[in-house]
């Protein structure tokens, strides 16, 4: 008989886990030092958001992969930005720019980005009023509105945002990867406004449907609805991304390296370099070239390298003399090698 109860008791308690509500904090969703997220950009046709509520079942078995993106997580004072971006305890690199962020027991916000946003050099975007990703704890029906104020120095260019989330869904979620009982899904509604010196500004408005589980530091999945705007509720489908966690690593350099015989010539360069690399599938790749001090001072991405031998050739001559490093980062690692430009 007691052995009765002590399996019935068993079965329920595994059913009442199955089911029960996941809750996002700082401890299971900030991302930490060295963990690498690579993003896979999806054919959006045939993606439909699903419906949330309580015990939601939202089915993606099959997703078209097209390109990629990588992010990797570091500290603030390991990269070229941080003592311009005041607030950040942690940064991320997604195609060679940085984005500064601020990760606490409240939650996780967005304070700054330096990026090449012109194509003619870094500067800084400033959060004046911070965004705030993901407010802890975070669990079905919870919700926030969150003002966002940024400027751009180098353009004059202001941007502001009113965004407002709500975790409309609790279940469980199928994707290429396998099934998962523990997500819940974020519905977030954005309002932005940029004006640059005195132009009259652009207005957007968008739609996400995010998806978390706890333990897993990043969204693992998510869908963005462009609305334009529109007074009719109808939403077109412009963005689809699925992301998968690779090991921890604990810099940029200690990323697997790939092996693809990166090769950089002349060096010393004074006009012109010459970038190969061999892969062994095709696959999107970018490059960068940084300073001694970290800094990016050249990007090149690239959505699809071929399989085989690929070639890049890349103008230096705006470059002082010195050393810098040049590093080719694909979905599998990266690989760096060291260049001279001397004219």
């Amino acid at each position: 008989m007691k052995k009765t109860v002590l399996s019935v008791l068993m079965s329920l308690f595994a059913f009442a886990a199955l089911y029960a509500q996941p809750t996002m904090t700082a401890a299971n969703g900030n991302p930490v030092f060295g963990e690498t997220f690579y993003a896979r950009y999806l054919d959006t046709l045939g993606i439909d958001k699903g419906a949330g509520g309580a015990h939601a079942t939202w089915s993606f078995p099959v997703l078209s992969a097209m390109n990629y993106d990588t992010s990797i997580y570091m500290a603030c004072d390991s990269t070229p930005a941080c003592g311009s971006i005041i607030g950040s305890n942690i940064a991320y690199l997604n195609y060679g720019d940085y984005y500064y962020c601020n990760a606490n027991a409240n939650a996780f916000s967005l304070v700054g980005v330096y990026a090449n946003f012109t194509g003619s050099g870094y500067s800084s975007l400033n959060f004046i009023d911070k965004q705030d990703m993901i407010r802890y704890p975070f669990t079905y029906n919870s919700s926030y509105v969150d003002t966002v104020t940024a400027y751009v120095s180098s353009l004059a260019l202001y941007h502001r945002e009113v965004d407002s989330f709500v975790c409309d869904g609790y279940g469980t979620i199928t994707l290429p990867s396998g099934t998962d009982t523990n997500a819940i899904r974020i519905h977030g509604i954005f309002h932005t406004f940029d004006s640059m010196g005195t132009s009259a500004g652009t207005y957007a408005r968008y739609e996400t449907y995010v998806w978390y589980k706890p333990g897993f530091h990043n969204p693992f999945f998510s869908l963005t609805y462009d609305t334009a705007g529109s007074t009719t509720g109808q939403m077109y489908l412009s963005e689809a991304i699925f992301y998968k966690l690779k090991p921890n690593k604990l810099s940029i350099t200690d990323a697997n390296n790939i092996n693809a015989g990166l090769n950089c010539a002349p060096n010393p360069a004074s006009d012109e370099l010459h970038i190969r690399f061999n892969l062994d599938q095709a696959a999107g790749a970018f490059v960068t070239v940084s300073d001694l001090l970290g800094r990016t001072v050249k990007t090149i991405s690239n959505d699809q390298m071929v399989a085989g031998n690929n070639n890049i050739s890349l103008s230096v001559n705006d470059l002082p003399n010195g050393m810098y490093l040049v590093k080719l980062q694909t979905e599998n690692g990266v690989e760096s090698q060291k260049v001279v430009i001397s004219k």
